[in-house]
């Protein structure tokens, strides 16, 4: 239940004067939404106690938890053009807008982290480690997301594909020879892709292991998958960020390494001898392996 179904439900257990405040958030959510509490008792014509009261009869804690569901909910109705309209009409200052932004990515790095079991974090590097292959399926902007992990992959030795839920076909082509020694890793965010949340149900169909990196625990492609990291996607003017899940990613590939030396030091032993083979620069390469040598020898 959304925090809209939340008030019309308990809409005839409240005072007159809450079911104002109740009428204002129902017809004008993407304004109360961005409101500080003074401004929004201002605009409804009651106290600051009293929206307070309204708020723990809408079971939660304080003015600012209510304030984020509402904002998640007109964020799950907008489409991205209409939410970057919405953030331009309502900023008046470029350098004030751009503090904001720099505090949400601050923050939402702060609470992806803060959250972060790391229990069920050192599962999902146990998982991985032991896949004979790894998929990473992202679509659109995602895709990016999808594309940096597999950088890193492949980068500390891993057997790593792609998989591209904006082409069908491209789907299908990596499921057919998938097997329950693989594991996928699927990157999804609002608005979430048809394809991602129907890949993921097909993986649990099939028993295959299928990891989610999302913003909700209660996001489709979560609920369908069998473990999942969430990350803080919020933004103050684009409908998403992806700012945490490229931290969460360097962490999940530091921790892959860390865990492994010898099997990225055995891989990378053969690129370089490959490289040198085809005649190939090996820096960044030779740059990795000191640093691991060193904690090794440590």
């Amino acid at each position: 239940m959304d925090i809209m179904e939340t008030i019309r439900a308990r809409y005839s257990e409240i005072s007159s004067v809450q079911k104002r405040i109740a009428d204002y958030c129902l017809e004008h959510p993407d304004a109360a939404s961005f409101q500080k509490l003074r401004e929004f008792a201002q605009t409804t014509h009651t106290t600051d106690a009293t929206v307070l009261k309204f708020c723990s009869n809408m079971g939660c804690q304080g003015f600012l938890a209510f304030r984020r569901q509402l904002q998640e909910y007109v964020r799950m109705r907008l489409s991205p053009n209409e939410k970057v309209r919405m953030s331009l009409a309502r900023s008046t200052d470029a350098i004030d807008t751009c503090r904001k932004i720099i505090d949400g990515e601050k923050r939402g790095l702060d609470m992806t982290f803060q959250y972060l079991d790391m229990e069920s974090f050192m599962q999902i590097i146990y998982r991985l480690n032991h896949a004979r292959r790894i998929f990473v399926a992202g679509h659109h902007l995602t895709r990016i997301v999808a594309d940096f992990f597999l950088y890193h992959l492949k980068r500390i030795g891993r057997e790593a594909h792609l998989v591209d839920t904006s082409d069908k076909k491209q789907t299908c082509d990596q499921l057919l020879h998938a097997t329950k020694e693989d594991v996928f890793v699927l990157i999804s965010i609002p608005v979430y892709a048809e394809l991602t949340i129907q890949l993921a149900q097909h993986l649990r169909e099939a028993e295959i292991t299928s990891i989610s990196i999302t913003d909700s625990l209660t996001s489709p492609v979560a609920q369908a998958c069998e473990m999942s990291l969430t990350c803080n996607t919020e933004h103050d003017v684009f409908f998403n960020s992806v700012s945490s899940m490229i931290a969460m990613i360097e962490m999940l590939t530091s921790g892959l390494l860390l865990s492994d030396r010898e099997r990225f030091l055995t891989a990378q032993e053969r690129l370089e001898r490959l490289e040198e083979k085809l005649g190939i620069p090996q820096k960044d390469q030779q740059f990795v392996r000191t640093d691991i040598q060193r904690q090794t020898l440590k």
